[in-house]
């Protein structure tokens, strides 16, 4: 008896030991998914060297909107409830900013669902400096069930592309980097037909590359001036490649009339060649006639 009564003990214990590891075990998979950052309020979206990695950048004034997705991540067939419920969802920037999402709140989420929070805010420089990139890290809260117990948690999420305010100037420099590099990568500058064209080509080539090292150490106004130079160049290009073309045009046209006012005057003198052998033929002809016609009418001897 002594022993049956041991081992309903242990089995006791391990039960209980069970439920308690069971009652304190945590979600460990971070369910936020990748932030969408909505198409038309950023005004640029990759790789930047002065950074020296990829950013989202925003207009300094200009609103900032991103959703960010809640996963359901938690298996009922491991113990937990079909949904949870999410409390709150923000978002904390190295600079201070602590935004909270405007959704209405909480929100119910299937297993295996998403749940969208929309965050939006002012882009301001005067705060977050464009002297560097900022990080950021994204939390949401929420409520669920574990074999029957009541938990609250709180998964986070790290930035994916880091944030940028931009100034005026490194927009506008942005923009005409890429209205240079559409003209370059459509019109390299041996494209060019016309010696002017390729070389005005070739002097934009020069102006975006002191344009893009400026960029590099951050002196996006002087790298505003020599994209602009660059843009310059390469219409002026455009615009001496049409002059020749108009020209050559021209003189092309001229060519063909002449070639064809020599080939009518050697057509002609053709002709009158030809007429020249008919007649000399003619000739030749009628002198057959009249000496057929003078061997018939000479008298004969007698």
């Amino acid at each position: 008896m002594k022993k049956t009564g041991k081992i309903f003990t242990l089995l006791l214990i391990a039960l209980l030991a069970t439920v308690i590891l069971a009652s304190t075990c945590k979600p460990a998979k971070a369910s936020i998914g990748s932030y969408i950052w909505n198409p038309g309020s950023y005004v640029y979206k990759g790789y930047d060297s002065y950074y020296g990695t990829y950013i989202v950048a925003y207009l300094d004034g200009s609103m900032v909107y991103v959703t960010i997705p809640v996963y359901n991540s938690l298996d009922p067939y491991y113990g937990y409830g079909d949904n949870i419920n999410v409390t709150d969802v923000y978002m904390v920037f190295d600079w201070g900013l602590n935004v909270s999402c405007s959704t209405d709140l909480p929100v119910t989420i299937d297993y295996g669902e998403n749940g969208y929070f929309e965050v939006s805010f002012l882009a301001n420089e005067d705060d977050a400096s464009n002297a560097w990139a900022h990080i950021y890290t994204t939390y949401a809260k929420f409520n669920y069930t574990y074999y029957g117990y009541n938990y609250t948690s709180t998964w986070t999420s790290s930035y994916d592309y880091k944030f940028v305010v931009w100034t005026e100037d490194q927009n506008n420099a942005m923009d005409l980097s890429r209205t240079y590099s559409a003209y370059a990568n459509a019109y390299p500058p041996y494209y060019f037909s016309s010696t002017e064209g390729s070389l005005l080509a070739s002097k934009a080539a020069a102006e975006a590359s002191q344009g893009s090292a400026l960029w590099a150490v951050g002196n996006f106004t002087q790298a505003k001036t020599h994209y602009q130079n660059a843009v310059n160049y390469y219409e002026d290009a455009f615009a001496a490649e049409e002059d020749t073309g108009v020209e050559m045009e021209g003189i092309n046209m001229n060519a063909t009339k002449k070639e064809a006012d020599a080939a009518m005057l050697e057509a002609q003198a053709t002709m009158n060649q030809a007429y020249g052998y008919i007649l000399l033929g003619l000739g030749f002809v009628l002198i057959g006639i009249g000496a057929i016609v003078f061997g018939l009418r000479k008298p004969k001897p007698p």
